[in-house]
Order: C-alpha cells, then sequence, then structure tokens
C-alpha cells in the first residue's frame, strides 16, 4: 500500500488486515492541512478503479472508512491541485546500478 499527496510522510506500508484508509492516513504522519471537502482517492487495481472520499466524513464516522487490498494507492488531495486521474508509479530505486529491484520504491507522478 502507498499513501502520497498532501500527507506528512508519504510513504510506502505493509498491509494488514486491520489496515484501513484512516489508519494508513495517520501512519502516514495525517494530512499537512485537513481542510472541509478534503478527498482522498484510493486507486485499485482492476474493476474497482478509483474509489474516492470524503476524508473528514471518514474521520467522523460518517463514511465508510474502507479497508485496504494489496496495491492500493492512497492520494490525498492537495488544496489548489487538480486530484489526480491516474495513480502514481511505484518504481524500485537501483542505486548501485546493478539492475536489481531493491527497496526503497519511490513514487514518480
Amino acid at each position: 500500500v502507498f499513501v502520497t499527496g498532501e500527507v506528512r510522510s508519504p510513504r510506502r506500508m505493509n498491509l494488514t488486515p486491520e489496515l484501513t484508509l484512516s489508519r494508513a492516513i495517520s501512519a502516514a504522519g495525517g494530512a499537512v492541512k485537513l481542510f472541509s471537502g478534503q478527498r482522498a482517492r484510493i486507486f485499485r487495481r482492476g474493476a474497482k478503479g478509483v474509489l474516492d472520499l470524503d476524508m473528514q466524513k471518514v474521520f467522523e464516522g460518517g463514511e465508510n472508512d474502507l479497508k485496504l487490498e494489496p496495491y492500493d494507492v492512497i492520494d490525498v488531495e492537495q488544496k489548489g491541485v487538480e486530484p489526480r486521474r491516474i495513480a502514481p508509479i511505484a518504481e524500485p530505486i537501483d542505486r548501485a546500478g546493478s539492475g536489481l529491484s531493491r527497496l526503497p520504491l519511490r513514487i514518480v507522478d
């Protein structure tokens, strides 16, 4: 699972059975500035596509706090920036030039 956008510490995290949208955002340091109507998009593989959620409603319990699935990419909306239409790409950083796929990963817009 990847958390990007307007969070304090964008990161990759391991999926656990209890990992939800709000827990993943909190684990990434929370939203830098939570504003009214702020959206979070979950990009999912396959037919599920893109899920668009109101973060304030999720944190207040008014909207379902979705359980995350393998390879979900969460993008927290940035004020004044057009929301992403496609998920950012995660690619391995190969610092040694060996061609081996190793961690860490970086998110490429």
